[in-house]
């Protein structure tokens, strides 16, 4: 069966582009800064955050001496999105908020994008039940061994900010908290693609229950943020810094985010602080290279690239990086992200490759350690992980592997 699923897989990335094809070569080199790569923006949007004596009434007053329509707004990082009028530019745009009294900064609504494969959401023939058997990544970062101390509490919940989770799949309804949609249409956050149900399951799908295989933290909850969507895993970084602040302001003690860009966005590194403020643990894909951007696998990716954030890389069985896996000295530990089976919509199940699938391995553990350790900090869950991670490649914290791969056994253990 894993030879045929490997085939279906195979057949599918030389369809779809999936990370891992075509394979990259290491390169050293500079990463790659929005200054020098000119990351995609919304050219209909901006975003701007306004001083606190005027964050009140900022929004309407500016807009109105401006011209400019509000869209949204983040009240927690006084923050508002306007609309580029028709026949002006972002750029024209920013220039004449960037003048402005009251505004502490403006920027462009920059996109983030899934950081995995991209394949079809239900293909009947990659309809895989699997068991725990097929799920190589749990037992090579001890999981098993894991859930004799610790099978996750449910009072701690996990954000998954992406294309939002299937809300009745069998492995995950159970397991999941309510929460929100972000991309404006209507509705509970559903995902019609698939790239969050298969993050989600990978956290938390239940164990035990006779459906498919298990999360690394099968007794905690999810909390679906959708931030990317309607039908693509793409999404604005508005959405993504406002899902982050209403997960930290609803009880996530971890929130994932598996995906990004090379956009450095003000308003994001904000909400990631907001987040890291009150507690959150925050895991963040790498990131995939990508030949038609991309001229070396270390470039720096936002999230990930922010401090305070567990930067993800991906490994495979055999513990080596994978090739399409962003690294650098910001990277915090990695995680299996190769031919990784979990749920996605329809009451199906498929492999993955990206370090989006490395990424919620590292919150799963991160659930673990919240559950067995309730009264660590945020940063105290992130050392711990950091420590107990079976290092590879040069001895010590590395480029290509940060603290090492994830143990989920050695995270829980002792008192």
């Amino acid at each position: 069966m894993r030879s045929l699923i490997a085939t279906l897989a195979a057949l599918t990335c030389l369809a779809t582009g999936c990370a891992n094809s075509p394979l990259s070569t290491r390169l050293a080199g500079t990463p790659v800064s929005a200054q020098q790569r000119q990351a995609a923006y919304d050219p209909g949007r901006v975003v701007v955050r306004f001083k606190k004596a005027a964050a009140a009434t900022g929004a309407a007053s500016l807009a109105s001496r401006l011209g400019l329509r509000t869209l949204g707004a983040i009240p927690a990082l006084d923050a508002a999105v306007l609309a580029v009028p028709t026949g002006k530019t972002v750029t024209s745009v920013l220039g004449s908020l960037r003048g402005a009294a009251e505004v502490a900064y403006a920027e462009p609504d920059y996109i983030v994008r899934a950081s995995g494969a991209n394949g079809p959401v239900v293909d009947p023939a990659i309809h895989i039940d699997p068991d725990l058997s097929t799920q190589w990544g749990l037992d090579k970062v001890h999981a098993p061994q894991a859930w004799q101390v610790t099978r996750g509490s449910a009072d701690v919940v996990v954000a998954v900010l992406d294309t939002g989770v299937d809300l009745e799949h069998p492995d995950l309804r159970a397991n999941l908290v309510p929460g929100i949609t972000y991309w404006p249409e209507q509705g509970a956050p559903m995902d019609y693609h698939g790239h969050g149900t298969h993050v989600a399951g990978i956290i938390a799908a239940k164990l035990g229950n006779t459906e498919g295989g298990a999360g690394v933290a099968p007794g905690c909850k999810i909390m679906p943020i959708k931030v990317m969507g309607p039908k693509g895993p793409e999404g604005k970084v508005e959405f993504v810094a406002a899902g982050l602040v209403w997960a930290a302001d609803h009880g996530a003690k971890i929130a994932n985010m598996s995906l990004g860009d090379e956009g450095t966005s003000t308003l994001l590194r904000d909400a990631v602080a907001y987040a890291l403020s009150k507690d959150v643990v925050i895991v963040a894909a790498s990131g995939n290279f990508d030949p038609e951007k991309h001229s070396t696998t270390n470039t720096l990716d936002y999230p990930a690239g922010y401090p305070g954030v567990m930067a993800v890389g991906a490994t495979d069985s055999d513990d080596q990086l994978a090739d399409f896996s962003f690294w650098g000295s910001w990277l915090s530990v990695v995680a299996p992200g190769v031919e990784i089976y979990s749920t996605v919509p329809g009451n199906a199940y498929r492999g993955e490759d990206g370090t989006s699938m490395a990424s919620p391995f590292v919150a799963g553990v991160a659930a673990l350690v919240r559950s067995r350790f309730p009264r660590l900090s945020g940063v105290e869950v992130k050392r711990r992980i950091e420590n107990t991670a079976k290092d590879l490649g040069n001895p010590g914290a590395d480029d290509h592997f940060g603290h090492g791969r994830i143990d989920a056994a050695a995270a829980v253990a002792g008192g």
